[in-house]
């Protein structure tokens, strides 16, 4: 039987703080990898959504993330392994709404720097006809 993974209480208005602000977002699900894939002005990001530093936040290694469960602290061990294994752009480790918003703006600072190129939306060409 499977089950949902579970989400960090803050993952819900991380997600509507940055569709509001006009990302794209999609929810991943899949041991170690990324909790959200995020577009924005056509760019792609990975974020993984963890819960503020605290008693019962991020950092606390008191769970998979801890050091006897392989883990680092912060991410756990499959985590590690997947982030280790990735060959794309890194994943951000976010933590509220403002840290969630400051990689959007970083994007469109970054697009009106002409530090990233982006392409446009890719349209198919049409079939060419049959041989008859």
């Amino acid at each position: 039987m499977n089950f949902a993974r579970k989400r960090d209480a803050n993952e819900r208005e991380i997600v509507l703080a940055l569709k509001a602000a006009g990302a794209s977002v999609t929810q991943l699900n899949g041991v170690g990898i990324p909790d959200l894939l995020v577009g924005f002005m056509h760019s792609t990001v990975l974020l993984e959504v963890k819960l503020p530093d605290g008693p019962k936040g991020g950092r606390r290694a008191g769970g998979a993330s801890a050091r006897s469960a392989g883990g680092d602290g912060v991410l756990t061990a499959a985590q590690i392994t997947w982030w280790r294994e990735w060959r794309g752009t890194r994943p951000t480790v976010v933590r509220s709404v403002a840290e969630a918003l400051s990689v959007l703006a970083i994007i469109r600072t970054a697009i009106a720097a002409g530090a990233i190129v982006t392409l446009p939306p890719v349209t198919p060409s049409p079939e060419p006809d049959p041989i008859p």
